[in-house]
């Protein structure tokens, strides 16, 4: 089992901390609602945005655009 895990909402603000046991993630989905950033704390991964892929790592943030097609894992 694997995804949020700790979370802050405000009017103007929402932040999720999610985390997953190995080769756990997100399959494809798109946020219409707000732009997210992905700030990389632990581990690493791949990334995938509107069919591009990038491996990312501990250290690494990815601004992900409202309406991109996007998984995780």
């Amino acid at each position: 089992i694997g995804g949020p895990s700790q979370g802050l909402a405000t009017e103007d603000l929402n932040i999720t901390l999610l985390a997953w046991p190995k080769g756990g993630g997100v399959e494809s989905h798109i946020n219409t609602e707000v732009d997210v950033v992905w700030c990389f704390v632990e581990g690493s991964g791949e990334v995938t945005v509107n069919g591009r892929s990038y491996d990312v790592c501990a250290g690494q943030s990815l601004v992900i655009p409202k309406g991109a097609q996007r998984s995780v894992r």
